[in-house]
């Protein structure tokens, strides 16, 4: 793994109701994909901001560990409690193929 690029998502109370997500079109297709699995109604109203991004298809996993943070961060925002990979393997389907995504989100960083 590398320690940089990365991701950096910003959680913060959407007063309007709903999610509304901030953030580059390949994130933020990828991020209707996830919410539309999930439901809506059941999810907190956030504003979601993309601050900084791995690029992405350049083989870093950085599909996965972007549906891995934002599904953890709208738990974190339900009051969850910290999750494993295999939770978000299960919450997300992300992790089937190939686990660099998995090692990246969870270990991050050089080693």
């Amino acid at each position: 793994m590398i320690n940089q690029p990365g991701f950096r998502l910003n959680f913060s109370t959407n007063s309007s109701g709903g999610i509304e997500f901030r953030g580059s079109p390949t994130w933020t297709n990828t991020a209707e994909k996830l919410l539309s699995k999930l439901d809506r109604a059941e999810l907190p109203a956030l504003k979601i901001h993309v601050q900084e991004e791995i690029p992405a298809h350049q083989g870093l996993g950085s599909g996965t560990q972007f549906v891995y943070a934002l599904c953890y961060g709208i738990l974190k925002a339900q009051g969850y409690p910290d999750n494993t990979v295999e939770d978000l393997r299960k919450l997300t389907g992300r992790g089937q193929r190939s686990s660099i995504g998995s090692q990246g989100f969870f270990h991050g960083g050089l080693w």
